[in-house]
């Protein structure tokens, strides 16, 4: 597919509800493993919505379902006890594939389900947004990446729906990876930690007690507003 093929394409789908021919031209997956998830939101509003990059395979000795049912019960419980009760979320894959998903998910063809990912926006009408992996970042319009940007929150640029946060952490599946040494003993970050703390920015950025924007521009900010330089001993 041409990019003007796909603008054109782009321009007449609506991509309410998921058609075969555009995954099989455009995402480059198997329009087999192709199912209609977005029969489950039905326009249903939330105050988050938390986005993965796309369905986990099978891991070792888990089968695919037992570790996106690990990866999800992960995601609820730190989204809980971040947002606590009034918030309410949903989490949403940016690739929409089910069953036979390969192991292997090119970013090429995550980003070819971008038109499917904002209509769940349209549809959920979300406060803030939880990206979880750099493809989910890109498909949003951030040239960001989670691992050197995360705990970042930009604003979305969409004429539709502008200024929407977007905060950048870690995906569950970091909390799963054996850390340990020839001695066996357990080395790398507190990823939990890690995720909660960035979860928790949510509330804080809703109810605007921290400010938007990355790091960069919030020290700039910061500066500008803060720090006064003195020229001389009469000005100090």
């Amino acid at each position: 597919v041409t990019p003007s093929v796909k603008k054109a394409i782009l321009l007449k789908e609506d991509f309410s509800k998921i058609v075969p021919q555009y995954c099989d031209k455009v995402c480059g997956m198997p329009c087999s493993v192709k199912m209609p998830e977005m029969a489950d939101i039905n326009g249903e509003h939330v105050d988050v919505l938390i986005i993965q990059d796309h369905r986990a395979g099978a891991d070792g000795w888990k089968t695919a379902g037992q570790v996106n049912q690990l990866h999800n019960q992960q995601i609820y419980s730190l989204a809980r006890m971040a947002l606590g009760r009034d918030l309410t979320f949903k989490v949403v894959n940016l690739t929409k594939c089910w069953g036979d998903t390969p192991k292997k998910v090119t970013a090429t063809q995550m980003l070819g389900c971008a038109p499917y990912l904002w209509e769940e926006i349209r549809q959920t009408k979300p406060r803030a947004i939880v990206s979880m992996s750099t493809e989910v970042t890109k498909a949003l319009g951030f040239k960001a990446s989670n691992y050197n940007n995360r705990g970042e929150f930009y604003l979305t640029e969409v004429e539709e729906f502008p200024d929407i946060p977007v905060v950048l952490t870690l995906h569950v599946r970091v909390l799963n990876m054996l850390r340990q040494n020839a001695s066996g003993k357990m080395y790398g970050a507190d990823f939990t930690g890690v995720i909660l703390n960035d979860l928790a920015k949510i509330p804080q950025i809703l109810n605007r007690q921290i400010p938007i924007g990355g790091l960069r521009e919030n020290v700039e900010r910061i500066i500008a507003d803060q720090v006064f330089v003195t020229r001389s001993e009469e000005r100090r």
